[in-house]
């Protein structure tokens, strides 16, 4: 059994990174984590989606380590995920199938589904090879670990769905929009997670038998990405982003008709960050608590994002042109199309790269970025938590009596059943 606090239960991660960009979430982690630990602070429910998914199985199985350990292992096992080219492999002689495919699952052809233009399978291997999920069942099990949730977006409804580990082996109630199924977790509940549209083909999940079907990246459709952590009885919450709190907005000029512009932002917009929009809300209902002197009703928390800009889509292109410019071009000159295409215009700043540029030289890159986005967050609040009566992470002051008034209005409506 744990031998953890009791008392300082209820800390939950929120992970929600897409592509490369994971690495950035455990480089903030490295330093929330040991703080947290020196505290008597327990982290002991994870929650991930897309890249963040991969994070939070890995921290799973690690659990039962100290968190400087932890940190240290996570950080080698995504190094020796770039060494290992786990991103997949591009399969450049299968784009014209893949343009078929989407054209085919667009008009809703019966037996048609969507493929990808990077092979899954290395993703599959590294995960059933360096993931221990024993370790994490154990954890679960032995009460080190509250709960380990995965979200993926079933792509027969279109909604997010939220596979639950937990050592009482059962899972919140649905929700308005996210459904929560208990299993027992698998590297199929993660690809399936991580699987992104468009680029990686989506994951067939088998367990439990009715959400058997097929998935796609968690992120993309979990519009409240700390729902499941909430729903799963968290008292405090880290919460790490890549996006900055104020993302500015980017005049574009007028639009692009090229090809490869439409694509890669439409590939962009799949890849949107709602993790800084929820805090948002949190931030605003735990003002709104304090004002109305509800004690209970606030949630500390956490938040590690970059300071302002993008600037995790410059370090991509950076890493992207030491692997894939100039003559080294000829080598690959496949992905270095790719790369082009997702690149797009110049003002995406590279971060669909994120994907293609999974070198141990910009995993080190993402981690000292997290690490720097971590130490100021903690400078700035060396409690780790941001007090409930802090005003919210907006260019306004909340609007108190509107938030109350749209909470209380807002309509219920029940989810979609998952398909038998």
């Amino acid at each position: 059994m744990s031998t953890r606090m009791p008392s300082r239960r209820g800390v939950a991660l929120v992970l929600t990174a897409t592509g490369a960009r994971g690495a950035y979430e455990i480089g903030a982690l490295s330093v929330v984590l040991p703080e947290l630990e020196r505290r008597g602070e327990a982290v002991t429910v994870l929650c991930g989606a897309g890249a963040g998914a991969v994070n939070a199985a890995l921290l799973g199985s690690l659990a039962h380590l100290p968190a400087a350990v932890q940190v240290e292992l996570a950080i080698e096992r995504w190094q020796r995920l770039a060494r290992d080219d786990a991103a997949g492999s591009l399969r450049f002689s299968t784009l014209p199938l893949t343009l078929a495919r989407l054209a085919g699952d667009a008009l809703g052809l019966p037996g048609i589904r969507a493929g990808g233009l990077l092979d899954p399978q290395p993703l599959k291997c590294y995960l059933d090879r360096h993931l221990d999920w024993d370790a994490v069942h154990r954890n679960v099990a032995s009460g080190t670990l509250d709960a380990v949730c995965v979200v993926a977006t079933q792509l027969a409804t279109g909604l997010p769905l939220a596979f639950v580990e937990s050592a009482t082996r059962g899972a919140p109630p649905d929700d308005d929009d996210l459904r929560y199924l208990p299993t027992r977790l698998t590297s199929e509940h993660v690809q399936a997670s991580a699987a992104i549209p468009l680029v990686q083909p989506a994951a067939h999940v088998e367990e439990p038998e009715q959400a058997r079907g097929w998935y796609a990246d968690g992120a993309t459709r979990l519009t409240r990405p700390l729902a499941p952590a909430r729903a799963l009885g968290a008292q405090r919450l880290v919460v790490v982003g890549c996006e900055p709190p104020e993302a500015p907005f980017a005049a574009r000029g007028a639009p692009s008709r090229r090809l490869v512009d439409v694509i890669a932002n439409m590939l962009d917009g799949l890849l949107v960050d709602h993790i800084a929009g929820d805090v948002q809300r949190l931030a605003a209902s735990n003002e709104l608590a304090a004002a109305e002197g509800r004690r209970d009703g606030a949630i500390p928390y956490a938040f590690v994002a970059p300071r302002h800009g993008r600037p995790l889509g410059p370090l991509a292109q950076e890493a992207f042109g030491r692997r894939y410019g100039g003559v080294r071009a000829a080598g690959r000159p496949e992905t270095a199309l790719l790369g082009r295409l997702l690149r797009g215009r110049a003002d995406t700043g590279g971060d669909l790269l994120s994907i293609l540029a999974l070198t141990p030289e910009h995993v080190d890159a993402l981690v000292t970025a997290g690490r720097r986005d971590a130490a100021r967050w903690m400078r700035s609040h060396p409690g780790v938590w941001r007090d409930a009566t802090e005003p919210a992470v907006t260019r306004e002051p909340a609007d108190l009596a509107s938030f109350g008034e749209r909470r209380r209005r807002r309509p219920r409506r029940r989810p979609a059943a998952v398909p038998a």
